[in-house]
């Protein structure tokens, strides 16, 4: 147990009055919570608590300790709050880039998601097919796909993203079925969807 049990112990017995009922609100027995007590008062040399068969009150020694001790609870129970709330709280400018399709279609419903949970985020996305100079452009962040061609750069697989290429039978017939990518360049029209429709 530490200082801070130490004086969470005392103060349940100083709030609630006796080692039982402090022991019942600690999840704890009432010789432990005396011991504890007992062992507090060791280390500091001064006697906290006045006990008797019938009531138990604080010594002055005792009544300073425990109002200091629930000064420093509350100032530790809250710097654990902030603490704990700025750990997951982002906030701040993000400015990112990704192609237009795959952009549409999985970034910006992701960072919608995203921005739901961290409110303090504004992310600028910025929606093109080439590849961004992401520190000439004062960029944060890029979505990209196919392979890494800068290696000064950080790169994560996220998702992967299935392309497909469509053809009538019309098309089939008269111009054949490619089977290999290498011949695609002998056909015609090729593009993406979003730019026929």
């Amino acid at each position: 147990m530490t200082q801070i049990d130490d004086l969470n112990t005392l103060l349940a017995v100083v709030d609630h009055g006796s080692f039982s009922a402090a022991a019942r609100a600690l999840g704890q027995t009432p010789s432990a919570v005396g011991k504890r007590v007992a062992l507090l008062e060791t280390r500091l040399g001064v006697v906290l608590l006045h006990r008797s068969t019938r009531r138990m009150a604080l010594t002055a020694a005792g009544r300073h300790y425990a109002e200091e001790a629930r000064e420093i609870v509350a100032r530790l129970a809250a710097l654990e709050d902030d603490i704990a709330a700025g750990a997951d709280s982002l906030r701040g400018p993000v400015r990112m880039t990704a192609p237009i399709a795959f952009g549409r279609a999985r970034v910006a419903p992701a960072l919608v998601a995203f921005m739901r949970q961290h409110r303090k985020v504004e992310i600028a996305l910025s929606l093109t097919d080439r590849n961004v100079d992401l520190t000439g452009e004062g960029m944060d962040l890029a979505v990209r796909t196919g392979d890494l061609s800068d290696s000064a750069l950080i790169a994560r697989r996220v998702m992967g993203y299935a392309r497909l290429i469509c053809a009538t039978p019309d098309y089939l017939r008269a111009w054949g079925a490619p089977e290999h990518p290498g011949e695609l360049a002998r056909h015609r029209c090729l593009t993406l969807a979003q730019e026929w429709q």
